[in-house]
């Protein structure tokens, strides 16, 4: 679990200050006589916005690169933050100076404005959802080899660094590195630019052109949300402070008064661990110790690590402040009821434990706050496609969103089928045992169905992007909201279902709590959940690809139309199989041979890594899957063939290189795969499961008609 002091939560919070990531802006001031625009810095500033709910105020700050404040404006609750352009936001602050910003960006513009805005039109939003990733450089400057942390020197590597709700994943030396939220160390480094990581036998250290505290804050807050089980930063801080309280309860202190305890304590040695119990406590003890209580440590030093009772005596003789851990409740020592026999000999059966009684009622709480927030979603799915759908150009871009209805409308019908009456006192533990292996069932062959959210994410940003420079539009949408509240705006509404599909493995993981170790059900969920955090991680990697690489794939589809048409083909993402970074090994020497690899189901697309807005059509390759023969590379010196030839019918050959011999395989296996499948000309359902940066492919042997699992 992630290092904090508890309660920590970064981001939107009640009653303390919460600030935006920074975002790369210019600076400019208004001049005094009103006529112009002054730029402020001749360089890109790092722009901060800290916005505090106990004197409703914000303020923006903007430094250089290396740390030098720029400007710290300060708004009061009056004031106005008015976007003019796609990306110019200007405010008049306490001062009545007007400053303004230019983003790289119209989502850091809005962004910036909502940061910005008042608190009541805030607190609603959740933060965090999509993958934020950043460039860096990482090294292992660890291991852990069983008995102690070993220092290590390698070399410094080029990354790019992704989290996402569920997990942090990067490459290092050669390899996809994927490190679980909860079950990793982070914390600062030497300097403001670093961050140390500890996952597994291994610590690694990442340092950034930037200042990392906005990047640690991410993972931070993302942590905190998945192990509150919400979405909501609220609920997340309020369960951190749940936590904070249970442990002082179970944590307490005494410290002598004239040279006495009042403690009768006593020491043994238990499986060769020194451990010391409070058998007494006498009237004028301080601090409130129970008979049963257990002493940690004496001035700071473990009772655990002394050598013997006689020096656990001598530590609390000499000692003053002792540090004491709570008893458990009772019901958790007391053991099993034995069985009494009545005068008929007949056994009467002994009540369950308090812990099992627990995990049966946790399993069904855990299937009923499924059921109920599902009901609820889609009630929410209909009022947004109500409200927003009848606006022409929103229901063209956000097409998919019909779609994605009528999906969840037949799985909350399964869903209440699969459940049944378990939501009755009269519900038997084999019923509600059997409901969730029904629910899990559901889900996993449902998964596939369910790719839908990452083509919904992509028409999410895509509207966006399109409403950000019409105005009329923005203005329908804005009068489409009759109510006027914030929970029922177009945003507050179309961010539901990119919400929804990371809350299933919360939800799952709340059932799973519920069930008994070991048992089928509990295997069954450990499926369904694994299933639906491949495909948030799935959603996330294709709202990545949309993010990153959509303009210049729309840029091909328009420069090779008349060949697309010709030839039949079509470059669309919902025909996407796989997608890879690779080494194109023979490209123009001239340029870079980092590229990414696109396989759809009728071609297959080659692209710069870094594509930037100015790259040439030169650099893009468009392969019609029919024309290409793709065979593997020669084999290294350890045995594996990590490159791999394609040729096509003109005798062009290309020459590719992957990171990883899986990879290479599964690219082989798709090319061929879809090569078979267009000249039978069958058409080839949306397929893959993420794999971050290495790339995504359908899993073998999980495929059915219309769709594949993820």
């Amino acid at each position: 679990m992630l290092a904090r002091e508890w309660p920590v939560f970064y981001g939107k919070r009640p009653a303390r200050d919460f600030e935006i990531s920074y975002i790369h802006a210019e600076l400019f001031e208004l001049s005094v006589d009103g006529s112009k625009w002054v730029l402020v810095e001749p360089r890109l500033l790092y722009v901060t916005v800290q916005t505090s709910t106990i004197d409703d105020s914000t303020r923006v700050t903007a430094t250089t690169a290396a740390g030098r404040s720029v400007v710290e404006s300060k708004l009061s609750s009056g004031s106005k933050v008015e976007r003019i352009s796609e990306c110019f936001v200007f405010w008049r602050d306490a001062t009545q100076r007007t400053l303004a910003v230019n983003t790289l960006s119209s989502r850091d513009a809005a962004a910036f404005v909502a940061a910005a805005s008042p608190l009541d039109s805030v607190h609603s939003s959740t933060a965090g959802l999509f993958q934020q990733s950043a460039t860096c450089r990482v090294s292992q400057i660890a291991q852990f080899d069983g008995t102690r942390v070993v220092a290590k020197v390698t070399p410094v590597e080029s990354t790019v660094v992704a989290v996402n709700p569920l997990s942090l994943a990067f490459h290092y030396n050669h390899q996809l590195v994927n490190v679980d939220l909860l079950e990793c160390v982070v914390c600062r480094g030497t300097s403001d630019r670093e961050i140390h990581l500890g996952h597994g036998p291994s610590v690694f250290q990442f340092e950034f052109d930037h200042a990392a505290l906005h990047f640690l804050e991410q993972i931070l807050n993302l942590s905190s949300l998945l192990l509150a089980r919400t979405t909501s930063a609220e609920v997340a801080l309020t369960y951190l402070q749940r936590q904070r309280t249970k442990i002082h309860e179970r944590v307490g202190q005494v410290e002598k008064k004239n040279g006495r305890l009042g403690l009768t304590i006593y020491a043994h040695t238990d499986n060769g661990v020194i451990k010391a119990e409070v058998r007494g406590v006498a009237s004028f003890c301080p601090g409130g110790p129970s008979v049963g209580d257990w002493v940690v440590a004496v001035d700071g030093l473990l009772i655990e690590d002394a050598a013997s009772a006689a020096e656990v005596e001598r530590l609390l003789r000499d000692g003053r402040r002792i540090r004491l851990r709570r008893r458990q409740l009772a019901g958790e020592f007391e053991s099993l009821p034995q069985p009494t026999t009545s005068a008929r000999s007949q056994t009467v059966p002994a009540p369950l434990p308090s812990s099992r009684l627990r995990l049966e009622d946790r399993l069904h709480k855990g299937i009923q706050e499924l059921l109920m927030t599902e009901r609820k979603y889609v009630d929410e799915l209909k009022q947004m496609i109500d409200t927003y759908m009848c606006i022409r150009p929103v229901r063209d871009t956000m097409e998919s969103a019909l779609r994605l209805e009528k999906i969840q409308e037949a799985f909350l019908d399964s869903l209440e089928e699969a459940i049944g009456d378990t939501d009755k006192d009269t519900a038997t533990k084999e019923q509600v045992r059997d409901a969730v292996i029904r629910v899990c069932a559901l889900f996993v062959n449902r998964c596939s169905d369910f790719k839908i959210y990452a083509e919904y994410a992509a028409a999410y940003l895509r509207l966006q992007q399109e409403i950000s420079g019409r105005k009329d539009v923005l203005a329908e949408l804005e009068a489409a909201n009759c109510s006027g509240a914030q929970h029922c705006s177009y945003e507050s509404r179309m961010i539901k279902p990119v919400q929804r599909i990371v809350q299933y493995p919360l939800l799952l993981r709340t059932v799973a709590a519920g069930c008994e170790r070991g048992s089928l059900e509990a295997r069954q969920v450990e499926t369904a959940l694994q299933k639906m955090q491949t495909l948030a991680e799935y959603v996330n990697e294709m709202q990545r690809i949309h993010e990153q690489f959509s303009p210049h794939i729309d840029a091909v589809r328009k420069s090779h139309a008349d060949m697309l048409r010709d030839k039949g083909l079509r470059i669309d993402v919902r025909d996407l199989l796989i997608f890879a970074h690779i080494r194109w090994l023979n490209s123009d020497p001239k340029g870079s041979q980092e590229y990414v690899v696109f396989v759809f189901s009728s071609l297959i697309l080659l692209l710069p890594s870094v594509a930037r807005p100015n790259t040439k059509a030169k650099h893009f390759r468009v392969l019609p899957i029919v024309e290409v023969e793709v065979v593997e590379g020669p084999r290294a010196a350890d045995g594996a063939a990590k490159s791999l030839e394609a040729a096509l019918q003109d005798g062009t050959l290309y020459r590719i290189a992957c990171c990883q011999q899986l990879l290479k395989q599964q690219l082989v296996k798709s090319i061929r795969k879809a090569r078979t499948t267009y000249m039978k000309e069958q058409k080839r359902p949306l397929s893959g499961s993420s794999q971050s940066d290495a790339g995504y492919a359908s899993e073998p042997g999980k495929e059915r008609a219309g769709s594949t699992n993820s």
